[in-house]
C-alpha cells in the first residue's frame, strides 16, 4: 500500500503511458467509521509576494500558468491535477487512465490540511515517529504516544 499524491505513479519506472505499472493499483483510501472515504488535499498554491517589485509579471505568469492549456499540459506531463475539473475530463492522459473516476470520487471526499501554525513541523513529527514505528525500533503505542508529546510541546512553546 502506498499514499501518496496523485502524480507519483506517472513517475514510477516501468510505468505504461496511462502511468501504471502491471503490479500496482489504485483504490480508494478507507474512510474511518462509517465513511467509504477519506483524504486531504496538498495542493501546491501560487502567489505573489506584497513586497515583490515584479508584481505585473508574476501576475501574467500565474494567468499563463492557470490557463486550460497549460493545466492539460502539465497534467498530461506530470501527472498533477489541473485546477478545473474540465481540463481533466477532456485530457486525453485521463481518457488513457481508468482510474481517473475513482481519483475524482477520492477528491469529492478530500478536506484541506489543518490550519495550524506549524502544521509542517508536526507533519514532519507524525512521520518521524510513525517511520519508527514501521522499522520496529518502537510500538505504534510509543509512537503515537512520543508524537503527542513532541506536538504538545511545540504548541506550548511561545511563536
Amino acid at each position: 500500500m502506498m499514499l501518496n499524491w496523485e502524480g507519483v505513479l506517472n513517475k514510477q519506472e516501468g510505468a505504461s503511458p496511462g502511468g501504471m505499472t502491471a503490479d500496482v493499483k489504485r483504490a480508494l483510501i478507507p474512510g474511518a467509521t462509517a465513511k467509504r472515504t477519506a483524504s486531504v488535499l496538498g495542493p501546491e498554491g501560487l502567489a505573489i509576494m506584497s513586497s515583490s517589485p515584479k508584481k505585473a509579471e508574476a501576475l501574467q505568469l500565474l494567468h499563463f500558468l492557470t490557463r486550460p492549456d497549460m493545466q492539460r499540459r502539465l497534467f498530461e506531463s506530470g501527472g498533477d491535477l489541473p485546477i478545473e475539473r474540465q481540463v481533466l475530463e477532456e485530457s486525453s492522459q485521463s481518457m488513457a487512465r481508468p482510474d481517473w473516476d475513482m481519483v475524482c470520487e477520492q477528491l469529492e471526499h478530500a478536506r484541506s490540511r489543518p490550519g495550524l501554525v506549524n502544521y509542517l513541523r508536526v507533519s514532519d513529527i507524525l512521520q518521524a515517529e510513525i517511520h519508527k514505528a514501521l522499522l520496529r525500533e518502537k510500538s505504534p503505542r510509543e509512537a503515537l504516544q512520543d508524537a503527542a508529546k513532541r506536538i504538545d510541546a511545540l504548541a506550548a512553546a511561545p511563536s
